[in-house]
């Protein structure tokens, strides 16, 4: 009788684990698909004294967040980055990674991009800036989903 009930209560600990893990694993993967989409700061780029027209679709996958980033200078110098690609990880409400592209089998590398959700915006900071293809600082926010 007394092994029973220490079966029983075992038995509950270890299904109140199950559910605890479940549950944070689907709080980690909210986390993670509010993140996911085409962002951008088109539109308004005055009213933020934004430097860059940018525009970023992120893909996030568990703690990776991979993506596509475009960047344009907006003074009169052209300065252009084009399509170049985006990896980072997630920590929470924060994303950390470089900006690079391949070429001919070599990787370059950019910058370094902190992206931190903010509501239902992205404010971006960039490091360890190469040139003057990213922006120092930016506000995105998500497009919808048509736009693309």
């Amino acid at each position: 009788m007394l092994l029973k009930g220490i079966i029983e209560d075992a038995r509950a600990v270890i299904q109140a684990l199950r559910d605890l893990y479940a549950f944070g694993r689907n709080v980690r993967q909210t986390r993670a698909l509010k993140f996911a989409g085409q962002w951008g700061n088109e539109g308004c780029v005055t009213r933020t004294d934004d430097t860059h027209r940018v525009e970023l679709k992120l893909f996030p996958k568990g703690t990776e967040v991979q993506g596509i980033i475009t960047c344009h200078n907006l003074d009169d110098s052209g300065t252009a980055l084009g399509e170049s690609l985006f990896s980072g990880q997630r920590r929470g409400y924060r994303v950390t990674g470089q900006v690079f592209k391949i070429r001919h089998g070599e990787h370059h590398t950019f910058g370094t991009l902190t992206i931190r959700l903010k509501g239902e915006l992205l404010e971006v900071e960039g490091t360890e800036l190469v040139a003057d293809f990213l922006p120092k600082k930016t506000t995105l926010w998500r497009y919808p989903e048509n736009a693309t």
